[in-house]
Order: structure tokens, then C-alpha cells, then sequence
């Protein structure tokens, strides 16, 4: 009993740090986003030509 205690225990401090170091990360970039949409775009061309064949 007094194992899963300490266990609960621990992951509930856990639990409760994980969410301030995610709030803690600075927003991407624009040129990131721009990025990312860049590359999602290419991809989706890409499938769409492998499709029309």
C-alpha cells in the first residue's frame, strides 16, 4: 500500500510539471509555419500526381 502511494505520488508531480514546461516554450517562428505549410503543400501534391497515374 504504501508503494503505490509513493507511486501515485510521484505521478501526480509529474503530471502537474509536464503542462509548465509545455506553457513555457517560446511560439514558433512565421518562418517555421511558412515552412511547415511549404513542405505539407509539396506532399500533397506529390500524393495527388502518384494518384493520377
Amino acid at each position: 500500500m504504501r508503494r503505490l502511494t509513493i507511486f501515485m505520488l510521484t505521478v501526480m508531480m509529474l503530471v502537474l510539471a509536464v503542462p509548465s514546461l509545455a506553457f513555457a516554450q517560446d511560439a514558433p517562428s512565421t518562418a517555421d509555419l511558412s515552412l511547415a505549410m511549404d513542405t505539407m503543400w509539396v506532399v500533397i501534391a506529390a500524393v495527388l500526381v502518384l494518384f493520377m497515374q
